[in-house]
């Protein structure tokens, strides 16, 4: 079974099939359930909320026992993370990389929401080098005249 862990939880491959492909099960971590609900709830709210191109998504998730598991889609290859401790990345690569992030980040924006824990292990990446931000347990939902002050009134466009 392939694994793949973030900070909040393990995605497992599931056999259960919604889409074409299998997607993947975020298990949550062993913690109290009120760390539980407040991060990955807000993890699967995004998810669910936002659906974007670059952002992974969710398709169903269930409270068993004092778990919440969510059904997500399945990225082959995981976590930038892994990729770049096992090869280094040219410019071109990079930037590659950085277009759906940066977009998936400015299309959170324009919806008053911030990721606020942006890394590697948050960018996941399919067999088919299709490349998803994720990880939204941090997330934070601002009004717009902050959300301008804090980014500057930037934005990306692809």
């Amino acid at each position: 079974m392939n694994a793949n862990e973030s900070a909040a939880a393990e995605a497992c491959l599931s056999h259960f099939r919604i889409t074409e492909t299998p997607p993947a099960l975020r298990l949550s971590p062993t913690c109290s359930l009120e760390e539980l609900f407040e991060f990955l709830l807000c993890d699967a709210i995004v998810m669910r909320a936002y659906a974007h191109p670059s952002i992974v998504e969710m398709y169903a998730s269930y409270l068993v026992a004092d778990e919440l598991w969510v059904l997500m889609e399945y990225m082959e290859c995981g976590a930038l993370t892994d990729i770049i401790s096992h090869s280094k990345l040219n410019e071109e690569q990079i930037a590659t990389i950085c277009l759906p992030v940066l977009t998936a980040l400015a299309y959170l924006h324009d919806h008053g929401v911030i990721h606020r824990d942006v890394k590697s292990d948050s960018v996941l990446v399919s067999a088919k080098g299709i490349v998803k931000l994720s990880d939204f347990g941090f997330c934070a939902k601002v009004m717009h005249s902050v959300l301008q002050a804090l980014t500057w009134g930037l934005s990306v466009h692809s």
